[in-house]
Order: structure tokens, then C-alpha cells, then sequence
């Protein structure tokens, strides 16, 4: 379906899209779709090598010749490697005399998005879903950064990163629109102009065939996370979350699924403690889920983007959000940690 912001689009126009992680690229694939015309993928390679084989893989899964013209990939984990990438995307925009009508970036509070917005101008700058990080921002970071209502000294991490890629934006394209691409059915904002993406269109893509697979109702995917390495809560409290998870499902078959920036030694001393079976996936959970042979009887997770997804990915699933005791988080997070919790909590009843 054509976009109304595409009305004046024409032959010149590209729609690019700079992203970072493998969720973000099939944020960007599905809002591909949703606009005609011309467009551009650059990758952003970084120190997480995991992260790289996963990006790069989806690329080879997912993406279709007919969904990006060129696709510009490149390692930049510092200034300099940041800047040679800019200057590729930048000298092929002026060897083939293109202006950039949309641009799409993956992570709003990475120092790249805030260069991008200020170096190219555009009609629609789309912040593409990244998950959890950008419920948080729908609901949180949005309202302040209309109302201009904050301190930029006191306020959270995502406040004052988006903050500053909006006012980078604002001056290089004073007449052009932010907006969001979100797979949640986001409720109407005032803040935000928010385009829906269908997460299963896309993941048919990876699909290996047509038929139901059958479901193991004595197992179980435990789905990793990175909030401890991402500094939400300590060892301490995901140790009492894999503990619960243990204790409500004895015998059952328990598979860890590791997210790809928690270590390998948290990785190895959680299923050692707890008799958990380690499942590794090459592909995000999303995207390999399609593709099984067969499907868990449940899937469990403290917050999680994929637990939003998984009843569109097949409706059989049971899923499970396991709360976080609010005490335990970090001051900075514990707002947008609400709120994603509520989401679920909606997505339930």
C-alpha cells in the first residue's frame, strides 16, 4: 500500500535505510514495502561479532533483490570507520543524483543516527522498530520531547538521546516529519505519526514450507536476555528469574535460548545450575521460529519484543512474560520497563 507521505516522490528519490541488528533490518524490510520507488540498505557492521553473523544472515535470508537497489555493508566501530561508511553512501548519492525523500534509521540513541540526521536532508526521518527500546520511546520519550517537558542534565538515557537526534533533524529538514514504523497495534498519538508493519509478511519469507508443525507441549524456550549486560538489573535477580522459571516447569524439557550479547559464561553457569538444554540459533528467534520442524508447548521471557510476535507467528503458541520486582531495576529504566510490562499485560486479557 503507498504511503500518503510518498505523494510527491519521484524518479530521483531514494528511501534509505541505516540499520544496526537483526530485528532493525526486518523493521526495515517491512517499511520498504510500505513506500514505492527507489531504495537503499546500509548496513552498519559492529564490535559484536554475533551481532555481524546474524545482520548478515538475515540479509541472505530475507531480503529480495526487488526490496533494495544496492546494499552498502561496512564495519564502523569508531569515528573514522563511521565516516568512511558516510562517505560511500554519500558519494553514491551524488555520482547517481539521488535525494533521499525517506530515511530510516534502526537505533535512535546511536551516535550515527544523530550524524545521519544532521549531515542528509529529507522529508521523513522513520525511526524503525527496535523492539522493546522503541515501546519505551512511543510511550515515554515522545511525550517529553513534543511538550519539551525535561531537563536535558536529569533525565533518562533515551530522553536525552532522542532529544538531540529531533533537534539535529529538525534543523537540517525544518519541514519534515518523524515518524515511527512500529509491528505493535499502537494506539493513536499525538506525539508520533506511526506506520504499522505486518512482522508476518515478512517472516513468511523464511517459512520452509505450508503445512502446521507439530507442538511439543512438554517443552519449553526460555528466551535469554541482555538486561543484566545492559545494566537494567544485576546477576543476581536474572539468576531468581531462570530459579522460577526451573522450579514452574520441573519436568519438563527446558530449552535456553541465549540472547546474542550475553556472555558465554553467564550462558554455560545458567544451564549448568539449572539443567537447561542450550539451544543456539544462527537467525533471530523471530525469523527462525517460522522455519522449525516442530514448536514448543511454551515460550517464556522476562520483556520481550519477540513474545508480542509470537501468537502472529502461530497462534498455538503459549506464551509467558515473567515480571521483573520493580525494586530491582535501575532508576533510569523503570519507566519504559512499565510500560512494556503493561503492553503485554493488554496483549493477554
Amino acid at each position: 500500500m503507498r504511503h500518503d507521505r510518498d505523494a510527491h516522490f519521484d524518479a530521483s528519490s531514494v528511501h534509505v535505510y541505516f540499520v544496526e541488528a537483526p530485528f532493525q533490518l526486518i523493521s526495515a524490510i517491512s517499511c520498504r514495502s510500505r513506500h514505492l520507488g527507489r531504495g537503499w540498505l546500509v548496513l552498519r557492521l559492529g564490535k559484536n561479532n554475533k551481532n555481524n553473523d546474524q545482520l548478515l544472515a538475515v540479509v541472505q535470508r530475507l531480503v529480495r533483490p526487488s526490496d533494495f537497489e544496492c546494499v552498502i555493508s561496512q564495519r564502523a566501530t569508531n569515528h573514522i570507520e563511521m565516516a568512511g561508511l558516510l562517505l560511500r553512501v554519500f558519494l553514491k548519492k551524488v555520482v547517481q543524483r539521488v535525494n533521499f525523500f525517506s530515511i530510516g534509521v534502526g537505533d535512535y540513541r546511536s551516535g550515527l543516527a544523530r550524524v545521519i540526521a544532521g549531515l542528509f536532508s529529507c522529508r521523513n526521518l522513520i525511526l524503525l522498530d527496535d523492539g522493546v527500546a522503541s515501546l519505551g520511546v512511543y510511550k515515554v520519550v515522545g511525550r517529553k520531547i513534543v511538550a519539551q517537558d525535561f531537563d536535558q542534565h536529569s533525565e533518562t538515557h533515551s530522553v536525552q538521546k532522542l532529544f538531540s537526534l529531533n533537534k539535529y533533524f529538525s534543523r537540517r529538514s525544518p519541514s519534515g516529519n518523524l515518524l515511527m514504523h512500529s509491528f505493535l497495534n499502537l494506539p493513536p498519538s499525538p506525539f508520533w505519526a506511526v506506520e504499522k508493519g505486518e512482522i508476518s509478511t515478512v517472516l513468511s519469507r523464511a517459512r520452509s514450507g505450508s503445512g502446521s508443525v507439530p507442538v511439543k507441549v512438554n517443552a519449553v524456550f526460555l528466551l535469554g536476555s541482555k538486561v543484566v549486560e545492559a545494566g537494567i538489573i544485576n546477576d543476581g535477580t536474572y539468576e531468581d528469574f531462570c530459579c522460577l522459571v526451573a522450579k514452574d516447569y520441573v519436568g519438563f524439557e527446558v530449552f535456553y535460548l541465549p540472547h546474542r550479547e550475553e556472555s558465554d559464561e553467564k550462558i554455560a553457569r545458567i544451564c549448568r545450575a539449572h539443567g537447561f538444554k542450550l539451544l543456539i540459533l544462527d537467525l533471530p528467534f523471530e525469523v527462525e521460529l517460522g522455519g522449525l520442524n516442530w514448536l514448543p508447548g511454551h515460550i517464556v521471557s522476562l520483556y520481550s519484543a519477540s513474545l508480542f510476535f509470537c501468537k502472529e507467528i502461530d497462534s498455538r503458541l503459549s506464551v509467558r512474560s515473567y515480571p521483573l520486582p520493580v525494586e530491582s531495576v535501575e532508576r533510569k529504566f523503570s519507566e519504559s520497563v512499565k510500560t512494556c510490562y503493561a503492553f503485554l499485560d493488554a496483549l493477554s486479557n
